[in-house]
């Protein structure tokens, strides 16, 4: 029996029963099949508001806000969390936000290593580079945030596992239980095992713009997930040009954590009416609106 942290974080929305079907059917139980027993976590923001960013409809060109009203704790309907940690972001005249705003500025108009494709598009993100930046930001200051405090915690549990996923995940297709087996555990002789501390796994999607996927990964060690969540003090640290999913890589790299790709593991983003996106992210898939849409 291998024992799993399962991390959830980002801005907890309007958690659905829709959205939690998919999770256990595709994730929960071939975990439980596969003799993992798991803990959940979460850290979110205790917001009761959300504006999504998402394309004008009819295909027009720019980006339109769209402000919902949010439950934090909409999840807790369906999941026994072992901890729940709010991190803080949800007063929007504490320090940190002004500070993640004010570093967020820096980042925007910094060209120290910006690629030519974000020149022509105007920014990592286009012409909402500063809210996409913001964004970012607190995601990465959260997932910091959450692990000082999971440290503390892991000296009495001792995982053997652990997964961090973004809580805004319709998943359509079954995580590998025997892959996270063999991830855990590489067989060195008879009955001597070892396990790569600096490697982690992410999906084989969502490597956008040079970088990797940054909304699940595994890990098998704190080592290599310590790595992964101090990017927040680490951009503080050396201002340059700025895109999540690439200076997540780059970041890895710089700290000598290998990323190996998880493939056939996918998933469709919730926005906070409860729309599944399609694999972009950027646009309704019709076929998954509360049905029992898959990928096998």
């Amino acid at each position: 029996m291998l024992k799993c942290a399962y991390i959830f974080f980002g801005q907890v929305k309007n958690y659905t029963k829709h959205q939690y079907k998919s999770f256990v059917e595709h994730v929960a139980d071939p975990l439980r099949v596969g003799r993992v027993e798991t803990d959940y976590y979460l850290v979110t923001s205790n917001n009761n508001k959300f504006k999504n960013l998402k394309p004008k409809p009819g295909g027009a060109e720019g980006i339109e806000k769209e402000e919902r009203e949010i439950n934090p704790l909409s999840m807790c309907e369906f999941f026994n969390f072992k901890n729940i940690l709010f991190d803080g972001l949800e007063d929007k005249n504490s320090e940190i936000n002004k500070e993640i705003e004010k570093y967020s500025k820096m980042l925007v108009h910094n060209k120290k290593g910006c690629p030519s494709w974000a020149l022509q598009e105007g920014g990592a993100w286009g012409s909402h580079s500063l809210e996409s930046t913001i964004n970012s930001l607190k995601q990465i200051y959260s997932l910091e945030y959450f692990f000082n405090f999971f440290k503390k915690i892991e000296k009495q549990e001792r995982y053997d596992i652990y997964i961090l996923s973004r809580c805004d995940l319709f998943h359509t297709s079954r995580l590998s239980h025997e892959r996270i087996r063999r991830f855990y555990r590489t067989e060195k002789g008879a009955k001597t095992y070892h396990r790569n501390k600096d490697l982690i796994i992410v999906p084989s999607f969502g490597w956008w713009k040079g970088g990797c996927n940054d909304r699940f990964a595994v890990f098998n060690s704190m080592h290599s997930m310590e790595k992964y969540c101090s990017r927040y003090s680490s951009i503080k640290k050396h201002k340059e040009w700025y895109h999540a999913e690439n200076y997540l890589l780059k970041h890895l790299e710089s700290e000598k954590i290998k990323v190996e790709r998880l493939c056939g593991f996918n998933f469709r983003l919730v926005r906070s009416g409860g729309e599944v996106t399609n694999l972009s992210g950027r646009r309704v898939d019709e076929s998954l609106q509360g049905g029992t849409g898959g990928e096998t």
